[in-house]
């Protein structure tokens, strides 16, 4: 389960365990637990998805991002993820917490006289407008897509409250199509909106532009072409030596 937009953060504790790490290794560090919190689940063991998380465009942040892991995460290569005994703690007691707090509240629904459900229900019948309003914030409450996380829809969430514009299907089906005719993906598109300020997403807005997505693929590229260099360089240096 994970803990959406908040979590504590004890800044001594935090101090204290971090005095020794560089500004790009204190950045690399809360964006592992940002996600790590918002998704609820141990960090994957795939360090190019991990660099895509944190927007590790370079070779030292990628760097940074492997020092953290080492020093802050624990390995399981068995199954495949890195774990911390703090945040998995924390998500542990949340999730106990807000399983008390949905048991409570069905055990008071339970308890509520017959009479005064059916009370509620005919209330419920009589109301056409209440039924009405009903109807329409179902129809348009949106689910989050798959491909985008928790934290950019939440960002996405807040800044249509904000100008004004209220999400519908239409709306979001609208700057999917978009995002795809830009060749975006629709994570990458929902954080232009934001970060623009603009209520919707046009293809032509973000012509010829390069998303963090395809930053990352090519640092990615770059580094993995930069070790077949060096090993192609290592096996010659080897031959050239028993040749001697």
């Amino acid at each position: 389960m994970s803990l959406n937009n908040w979590y504590p953060f004890y800044v001594g504790d935090y101090m204290r365990d971090t005095a020794h790490l560089s500004m790009l290794e204190h950045g690399a560090y809360r964006l592992l637990l940002d996600h790590y919190y918002s998704t609820g689940q141990p960090l994957p063991d795939d360090k190019k998805q991990l660099y895509r998380i944190c927007r590790a465009f370079d070779e030292q942040e990628q760097i940074s991002i492997d020092r953290v892991l080492q020093l802050f995460f624990k390995h399981d290569a068995k199954a495949k993820i890195y774990t911390q005994g703090k945040v998995q703690k924390e998500i542990e007691k949340k999730t106990d917490i807000s399983e008390k707090r949905a048991q409570a509240a069905k055990n008071k629904g339970k308890n509520r006289p017959a009479n005064a459900m059916q009370m509620q229900s005919k209330c419920k019948a009589n109301d056409d407008t209440s039924t009405s309003t009903s109807t329409i914030l179902s129809k348009d409450n949106i689910i989050r897509p798959a491909d985008v996380s928790i934290q950019v829809w939440d960002d996405f969430i807040q800044h249509r409250k904000n100008v004004k514009a209220k999400l519908t299907k239409t709306a979001l089906d609208g700057i999917i199509n978009q995002a795809k005719k830009a060749g975006w993906t629709l994570e990458d598109a929902l954080i232009e909106t934001c970060t623009r300020g603009w209520k919707s997403f046009k293809a032509e807005w973000v012509q010829g532009k390069k998303t963090k997505s395809n930053e990352v693929d090519e640092a990615i590229a770059r580094a993995e072409r930069r070790i077949i260099e060096m090993e192609t360089q290592n096996e010659q240096n080897a031959s050239f030596k028993q040749l001697c």
